[in-house]
């Protein structure tokens, strides 16, 4: 059996798994991984936060030098918390938007605008202002 993620919403769902779990082959160790779901950032999300990083990177290049990749992780690391971890004993840190929840990226996004709108002067777009003809 190959490894599936399954998303438990009703009754149903959960008599499938029950089913699935009683014909295991317990000759054989299996893994099963239970937590509360949580809906990832979402590609709009992720798009929008990338125009924005375009729009205050043709503000600020030529005062700073800075490219996308340089105001992608200056965001990260003024805004999120850092994941540790650790490789032959040395502990390191990475701010990473990738494992976001939705709420939890509409709320770093909301840090980046009230920071570029203040700090910066820059009104960056909001999905509402994208109107399609």
């Amino acid at each position: 059996m190959r490894k599936q993620h399954i998303i438990l919403r009703d009754e149903g769902t959960r008599r499938q798994l029950i089913q699935m779990i009683s014909v295991l082959n317990l000759e054989k160790p299996w893994e099963i991984t239970v937590g509360k779901f949580r809906k990832k950032r979402t590609n709009p999300q992720n798009n929008l936060r990338w125009m924005w990083v375009d729009d205050v990177v043709a503000h600020v290049r030529e005062h700073t030098g800075m490219d996308k990749d340089d105001i992608n992780d200056f965001f990260k690391e003024k805004f999120l918390s850092p994941t540790r971890f650790e490789i032959g004993g040395e502990t390191y840190e990475k701010h990473t938007t990738s494992g976001l929840s939705t709420e939890e990226m509409a709320a770093y996004m909301d840090d980046i605008y009230r920071w570029v709108t203040s700090e910066l002067g820059i009104l960056l777009p909001l999905p509402e202002d994208r109107r399609e003809p």
